[in-house]
C-alpha cells in the first residue's frame, strides 16, 4: 500500500487501535471504548487531559469490526453494534437482530460544573437498580436518584455502570434518562448487554467483583463487629416492609451480600421480633444478638445450599437474594412485588411483615409447593395465606431439588413433575457435589455424583406409591415407618404423598436409584 493510501485510510479511521481499546481522535478533549467481552463495553469522554485509572485489563481478545462513515464509527461484536456520531459522540446501541437498546439525545457534554449524558426510555421499559438508599417502587421511572457509582438496568435488556465515586443524578423522568455528574470533567460508564438480568450481572462481576473469597462460617449468624470485608450494611430501621424493600433495591442494583442486622428489633414487641428472625432466616447475611437459638438451627441446616449460592455470587456475581423482576423478568406482573424475593432459585420466601400473620403472595408461573403443609397452588396469581407465629412461608417450585443439612446427612427434596438438578458446593475440595431427579417414561430418576463420603435421603414430594425402588439390577427393601430408614432402603409417607429414598454415596461415586410406578 503506497504513501497516498495510508494518508486517506487514516482520515477515514478517526481512532487508534490498541487490543481491546479504541482512542477516538478529537479536538476537544478524548474518548475511549473499551470492550470488556462482545457484550460490554466502557465508553469514556474526558476534558481533563488527565489519565484514566478505571481501564478494564487483562481480558481476552474481542472481535470488533471497526468501520468510519462520513457521520459515524461503527463498532461491531457478535451480540453488539455501537454507532458512535462522530460530530457529538451521541452512542447508538443494536443488539444482533437490529433492534435499538440505547440511544443517546445527545453525547456526554459539559454543563456548568459539571457533565451531563441523556438517553430515551421507550414506552414501557422498567428501570432498577441505583442503590438501596431510596425507597419506593422497584422500577425506578419517575424518580430522581442521588448516589455514587450507580449500577442500573432496564427491561430492555441492558444494564449501566458509573464507577466513578463522584456523586451521580440520575433522573428517570417520563421518557428520557438524565445521569448528571456535578463537578466532573470526566465521565465514563459500562454497557452491559444481558439480554437477562443475570446476564447483565455477570458482565458486571468482571468489572466490580465483590465476593472475592469467602468462608463456611459466613453463612452463619454472625456478630456485627466481625462482618466480612464484602458485607454491605443497609440502612437501619424497624419496619419490616421497609427492609424487605431495601433488600429488593440492594439486590437489583448489584449488591450480592446485604446484611440484615436482627439486633435493631431487640425492642420491638415479641410477635414483632419473632417475624424479624425469620425474615434473618431468608437473608443473605445476618447479623444476631446472643440466644437467636432458632435462627442458627435453621441457618445451619441451610447450609449446603448457601454454599452453593454464595459460590456462585463469587462466580456468576448474582446475589443470593433475587427479587421477582430479576427472577422471571419475562413476567410483567411479578415484577412490581417488593415484599417478597427468590433466596436462590429453588425458594420463594414471603416472609410475613407485620405481627399479625396474613399476607397475600404472589406465585410466577409454575406450580407450587408451600414447605409448610405440602400444599400446592398454580402461579401466575396472588394467593392469601396465614402464617402461625412460629412460621416462615417458603415456597417451592415444580422442579426444584433443595438440599437441607440433617445431622451429617443431606436431605434432598425433589418437588415433581419437571426434572430438577442441584449443585452443592464443597468448599473443603473446591467442587460440586451433583444433585438430579425427573420422571422417565413410567418411572422416576434419583441419581447423586458426590464428591464426598455422605449419606443423603432423597424426600420426593406428591408421587403416588412405588411399585419397586431399584438401583440397577438390585431392589431395595421398603420400611414401614420413616424411623426405620437405613441406607438402601426406602419408605413411603402416606399421608404426604412423599416418597423417602437413603443412599450412602462413597466420594466420586455414582448412585442413581430409579422408582417404578
Amino acid at each position: 500500500m503506497g504513501f497516498l493510501s495510508l494518508v486517506a485510510l487514516a482520515l477515514v479511521l478517526p481512532w487508534e487501535r490498541q487490543g481491546n481499546r479504541f482512542t477516538l481522535k478529537l479536538e476537544d478533549g478524548r474518548a475511549e471504548m473499551d470492550w470488556v467481552g462482545a457484550s460490554a463495553f466502557r465508553f469514556a469522554r474526558d476534558w481533563s487531559g488527565r489519565p484514566f485509572v478505571n481501564r478494564p485489563g487483562g481480558s481476552d481478545p474481542v472481535e470488533v469490526a471497526a468501520v468510519a462513515t462520513g457521520e459515524t464509527a461503527e463498532f461491531r461484536t457478535r451480540h453488539l453494534t455501537v454507532e458512535v456520531r462522530n460530530r457529538d459522540l451521541r452512542l447508538r446501541v443494536k443488539d444482533s437482530q437490529g433492534v435499538v437498546l440505547l440511544e443517546e439525545l445527545a453525547g456526554a457534554r459539559r454543563e456548568g460544573a459539571g457533565i451531563v449524558l441523556e438517553s430515551s426510555l421507550a414506552a414501557g421499559e422498567r428501570v432498577y437498580g441505583l442503590g438501596a438508599l431510596a425507597l419506593g417502587p422497584l422500577d425506578r421511572r419517575g424518580a430522581k436518584i442521588e448516589t455514587p457509582r450507580p449500577l442500573f438496568w432496564s427491561s430492555a435488556g441492558y444494564g449501566r455502570y458509573f464507577p466513578s465515586t463522584d456523586r451521580h443524578s440520575v433522573d428517570l423522568i417520563a421518557d428520557r434518562c438524565r445521569v448528571a455528574v456535578a463537578g466532573a470533567a470526566r465521565t465514563e460508564h459500562y454497557f452491559y448487554y444481558g439480554p437477562s438480568p443475570k446476564e447483565i450481572l455477570e458482565q458486571h462481576v468482571v468489572i466490580a467483583p465483590q465476593v472475592v473469597s469467602w468462608a463456611t462460617g459466613d453463612t452463619q449468624v454472625l456478630r456485627s463487629d466481625r462482618l466480612p470485608e464484602y458485607a454491605v450494611r443497609l440502612p437501619g430501621g424497624e419496619a419490616l416492609a421497609e427492609t424487605v424493600v431495601r433488600l429488593n433495591h440492594a439486590a437489583l442494583s448489584g449488591v450480592q451480600m446485604p446484611v440484615f442486622d436482627l439486633g435493631a428489633f431487640t425492642e420491638a414487641p415479641e410477635p414483632l421480633r419473632r417475624r424479624a428472625e425469620q425474615l434473618a432466616m431468608v437473608a443473605p447475611l445476618v447479623t444476631a444478638p446472643a440466644g437467636a437459638e432458632a435462627l442458627s438451627r435453621w441457618r445451619n441446616r441451610l447450609r449446603p445450599y448457601l454454599y452453593a449460592y454464595f459460590q456462585e455470587a463469587h462466580d456468576r456475581g448474582i446475589p443470593v437474594l433475587r427479587p421477582l423482576a430479576m427472577q422471571v423478568p419475562r413476567e410483567p406482573a411479578a415484577a412490581p412485588h417488593a415484599d417478597l424475593y427468590h433466596f436462590g432459585d429453588e425458594l420463594l420466601a414471603a416472609p410475613v411483615l407485620s405481627a399479625g400473620g396474613r399476607r397475600d403472595v404472589y406465585l410466577p408461573m409454575g406450580i407450587w409447593t408451600d414447605l409448610r403443609d405440602n400444599r400446592t397452588y398454580t402461579g401466575r396469581r396472588v394467593i392469601p395465606i396465614e402464617a402461625a407465629p412460629e412460621e416462615l412461608p417458603l415456597f417451592a417450585k415444580n422442579g426444584a431439588v433443595i438440599p437441607f443439612l440433617e445431622g451429617d446427612r443431606i436431605e434432598a427434596h425433589y418437588f415433581p413433575k419437571l426434572g430438577g438438578e442441584f449443585f452443592i458446593f464443597e468448599p473443603d475440595i473446591g467442587e460440586h457435589t451433583q444433585l438430579h431427579a425427573s420422571p422417565a417414561g413410567d418411572y422416576y430418576r434419583f441419581e447423586i455424583e458426590s464428591r464426598v463420603d455422605r449419606e443423603y435421603e432423597w424426600v420426593a414430594h406428591h408421587l403416588p406409591p412405588p411399585k419397586a425402588v431399584m438401583r440397577g439390577e438390585t431392589s431395595l427393601p421398603q420400611v414401614d415407618s420413616r424411623d426405620k430408614l437405613r441406607p438402601g432402603t426406602w419408605f413411603y409417607d402416606a399421608a404426604a404423598r412423599n416418597l423417602h429414598l437413603r443412599v450412602t454415596a462413597p466420594a466420586d461415586a455414582d448412585i442413581i436409584l430409579n422408582a417404578s410406578f
